[in-house]
């Protein structure tokens, strides 16, 4: 017999890498991709906040609007107040919503813009809603004289309120109080024209001034105490040239009585 022919041991060869830089390139490109939709979305949810903070603004800027609008009509016409919803168009006012079921209030918008308001009036003392037959009743409360309306602005998908309290101006906030019968020192001024005043002369004056001697001693002093024989002796500015300190004139004043 013949012998096998013996074989030659198999050489074992080395694979190729080019298939590892192939695996490698779409392994950064994915990352790459990743990022890129990760920063994108990032972007996105700040350009929404963004764009509904700036809404947010506009909305109260249009909500100030209203109010601004209702004072405009109310200084125009002191009983506007009491006309409840039967106000003259273009402006809308409605009766205060409880914010149950469809919207029923009627906007107004805001010229050269997409911004809209409404106005509601806030019923006083227990009241459901203002009553042209008992404005004062339905309106004005009855411990603080006051009334309330409230705006709300509306942009795209924001919308702010504004709740103002007025109160129509009264003898007694022009009214000035005082048991000594003397009018208050700051009016002195009246007097002189506003110009400036001092007790001592040249070269400076720079003496106690007319207001302040009145502060001192005027609403100070009752009548019953010798507030009748006060007098403010000194120098009145009648003139700021020349220069440094202008010319003045001897000058003299008393109390002011009521």
């Amino acid at each position: 017999m013949t012998p096998p022919t013996p074989r030659r041991p198999r050489r074992l060869e080395l694979c190729s890498e080019e298939g590892f830089t192939l695996i490698a390139v779409l392994g950064v490109m994915l990352a790459l991709m990743a990022l890129s939709v990760t920063a994108f979305a990032a972007a996105g949810g700040d350009i929404r906040l963004g764009r509904y903070d700036q809404d947010q603004k506009r909305a109260y800027a249009a909500a100030e609007a209203g109010i601004q609008r209702y004072m405009f009509q109310l200084n125009d016409d002191n009983g506007y107040w009491a006309r409840c919803t039967n106000v003259p168009a273009p402006m809308k006012v409605n009766q205060a919503w409880n914010g149950t079921g469809a919207d029923p209030r009627q906007r107004v918008n805001i010229p050269g813009s997409t911004e809209q308001y409404t106005v509601e009036l806030i019923p006083a003392n227990g009241q459901a809603s203002c009553n042209t037959a008992d404005a004062t009743g339905s309106m004005i409360d009855a411990n603080s004289g006051t009334f309330r309306i409230r705006s709300t602005g509306f942009a795209n998908n924001a919308k702010r309120s504004i709740v103002a309290t007025m109160r129509r101006r009264g003898f007694l906030d022009f009214l000035y109080f005082t048991d000594l019968e003397t009018a208050d020192s700051n009016w002195y001024a009246v007097d002189t024209g506003g110009r400036p005043t001092s007790t001592t002369g040249a070269p400076n004056f720079n003496g106690e001034d007319l207001v302040s001697w009145g502060s001192r001693t005027c609403n100070q002093t009752y009548w019953r105490q010798g507030r009748g024989g006060l007098s403010y002796s000194g120098w009145l500015q009648t003139a700021t040239t020349p220069p440094p300190n202008g010319t003045w004139s001897r000058f003299s004043d008393t109390c002011t009585e009521i």
